[in-house]
């Protein structure tokens, strides 16, 4: 299914593309729940969800600059690389697992989501589109992603190991049974809603993973 953008004061007042995705998983997220964020960063996310949702929020990041800022916002967090922190936790340990602009750093990302669903109910995907249709032109033409606002590094300084695009996340899903129950398209902006052709026009998506019932 995919929404309506949702309208919140917060998202009336900022025009930073890299918090947009966060406020809508805020609006996704029920109150008094518990969340898993894969790749806290500086724990923003998290901070705001306890602020105004009054969840239970535990964080996991590779980076220690990162980890620091994160107690210093009051938010539980811990150093480890994230595709084994899973490990960790128990089945069904939170309602939500969050994989914000994390999941294209993984080398078997269906595995991670699979394995998120075992420590979730819901998992949260943000991600950016491979197949935005400016890196479609850059690659026919020139045979090379383009360098914008949806793709800002070159290819040497990406850390990314899996690009993805919206086709491909929803062939994922289809193949493996799965059911994405809600989906947000932002333009390349990551600002501006996409109500068509996501897989061509999105620049960034978000998805609700969920197993049937």
């Amino acid at each position: 299914m995919t929404e309506r953008f949702p309208k919140s004061p917060f998202l009336r007042r900022t025009n930073k593309r890299r918090q947009i995705d966060f406020e809508i998983m805020a609006e996704w997220i029920e109150e008094n729940s518990s969340v898993l964020d894969l790749g806290c960063g500086r724990g923003v996310l998290l901070r705001e969800l306890m602020d105004r949702k009054k969840v239970y929020g535990v964080g996991v990041d590779s980076n220690p600059d990162k980890i620091a800022s994160c107690v210093k916002r009051g938010v539980n967090a811990f150093q480890e690389d994230v595709s084994g922190a899973l490990s960790r936790f128990r089945k069904s340990s939170f309602d939500y697992v969050v994989l914000t602009r994390t999941l294209e750093l993984f080398e078997e990302p269906g595995e991670v989501i699979a394995e998120a669903l075992t420590v979730g109910r819901s998992v949260l995907v943000g991600a950016v589109n491979r197949g935005y249709w400016r890196n479609r032109i850059s690659f026919l033409l020139r045979g090379r992603t383009t360098k914008n606002a949806v793709y800002p590094l070159w290819w040497e300084e990406s850390p990314l190991s899996n690009h993805l695009s919206v086709g491909e996340l929803v062939g994922f899903a289809e193949r493996n049974n799965l059911k994405i129950s809600r989906s947000v398209y932002l333009r390349g902006d990551w600002k501006t809603p996409c109500s068509m052709l996501p897989n061509w026009l999105a620049g960034y998506a978000i998805f609700e993973i969920q197993r049937p019932q």
